[in-house]
């Protein structure tokens, strides 16, 4: 596996692209080295910080800045995306699936390794049946090679009202995150819904709610509370 850049030459007369090996690319000067990973795109940056901690290590976030990083968590879909030019430009996603299927490499996200493979068309899919237990690692990783002004998390509340009191405070959102909830409100919910989330409103940019209420069995004054 290598690198492939230009090397500059007279007007009219372009070189083939060179393949630099990456047992070669630490050996660039530091200048050259600091100008080749501020031009590579989001998917060859994660690659190339696949290929050893020494080049991870290189990685400056501030050079590689999203819109956002929007992270789902229902049992529809399990992603964590990176997106810039909203609608218009194709996001940098990794999908988490338990369902099996043929996964051709591992991924490393720090000390976190999982079963992954690549599709061009819809990018990433990893292997696990703990996506829960593996969001923290991968957002611990994802901070350190590419930065976000702020974050969207897509939280199904049927399943895990503490998810979004987890996350909420963690650097890469940048104390930017806009929680979007949904699912099916009764009352023996309420109380773990405003215990779980409204404790860390402060953390949040805004909250989106489209919750079904279990009428007549839902008391809907319960929600204005004085």
């Amino acid at each position: 596996m290598g690198l492939i850049f230009s090397l500059c030459k007279p007007k009219n007369r372009r070189p083939p692209p060179e393949l630099i090996p990456f047992s070669q690319f630490l050996k660039l000067p530091s200048k050259a080295l600091r100008i080749v990973l501020h031009e590579l795109d989001a998917h060859h940056i994660f690659e190339l910080s696949q290929v050893s901690a020494e080049l991870a290590a290189l990685i400056n976030p501030a050079h590689h800045t999203f819109d956002h990083i929007e992270v789902n968590i229902s049992k529809e879909k399990k992603s964590i995306s990176f997106y810039n030019n909203w609608q218009k430009d194709r996001p940098l996603t990794f999908n988490f699936t338990s369902k099996r299927a043929v996964f051709n490499r591992t991924v490393k996200f720090g000390d976190l390794r999982l079963p992954m493979k690549y599709d061009p068309k819809t990018r990433y899919h990893c292997s696990t049946d703990i996506y829960e237990e593996c969001l923290q690692p991968c957002l611990d990783f994802f901070a350190t090679i590419f930065s976000c002004r702020g974050g969207i998390a897509v939280v199904n509340m049927d399943e895990c009202t503490m998810r979004v009191r987890q996350h909420t405070d963690h650097p890469i959102f940048k104390n930017n995150l806009v929680a979007k909830l949904s699912g099916n409100i009764n009352p023996n919910e309420h109380v773990s819904l405003q215990s779980s989330i409204f404790p860390e409103y402060v953390l949040l940019e805004g909250i989106i709610v489209e919750f079904y209420f279990s009428i007549p069995l839902f008391d809907l004054t319960q929600l204005i509370n004085p």
